[in-house]
């Protein structure tokens, strides 16, 4: 799935130019493998805070971010480019490393706007996922909710009642994970904020 980028936006070179060599003025090198993006400064600076801090005002021509996903990084470069985000909608590890990179590298309107684009996707069709899927997505969302910050709370609330109304989830399973560590304060406070919902919502419906 292709989906543009927010309006207002500011876009940088065209797409003709991105990871083009021949034309490149800075090299992004990424992941252990040292995968090459060649591309330009004017458009990293413009749209990346991270990337303005360490190429303005110096004459490097290269950047190494060996923790860094290149099938992520790639992503987030075509974004800068172009304001396309490219992202399947079948959910994984690819989003959460997108979201590990774009915090890593500044891009908060990238960040929101992906989480804002699970948190609809999750609404309307987490609760159509076969059975099989749904312990593969419920950790996924998960480790999701940590990327997430309590701004977005009211949004993952939502997603909170359908994961409690059509899922199989348990105290038992959830204290599992808390006790390993699995689970942070984000999830913790939409699956409070979800169930307290949905307990206002049977009292309404016995009286």
């Amino acid at each position: 799935m292709v989906e543009a980028k927010p309006e207002g936006k500011v876009k940088g070179k065209p797409t003709q130019i991105f990871n083009d060599p021949r034309r490149s003025n800075i090299t992004i090198y990424c992941g252990y493998e040292k995968q090459a993006f060649y591309l330009h400064r004017e458009v990293l600076c413009l749209n990346s805070p991270f990337f303005e801090e360490s190429l303005e005002a110096k004459p490097i021509t290269e950047i190494h971010l060996p923790y860094l996903m290149p099938t992520a990084f790639s992503v987030i470069a075509r974004w800068l480019y172009d304001g396309e985000l490219e992202i399947s909608s079948d959910y994984g590890v690819l989003v959460l490393d997108v979201l590990l990179a774009s915090k890593y590298l500044k891009t908060e309107e990238l960040t929101n706007h992906v989480i804002q684009r699970v948190i609809n996707w999750t609404n309307i069709e987490a609760a159509r996922l076969a059975p099989a899927s749904k312990p593969m997505f419920f950790d996924f969302f998960v480790d999701f909710c940590e990327y997430c910050n309590m701004s977005h709370i009211p949004h993952l609330v939502s997603c909170g009642k359908r994961l409690l109304s059509h899922f199989e989830l348990t105290g038992e399973s959830v204290y599992g994970k808390l006790e390993r560590g699995i689970v942070g304060n984000v999830f913790v406070a939409m699956i409070v904020g979800s169930g307290q919902f949905l307990a206002q919502a049977l009292l309404e419906k016995q009286q």
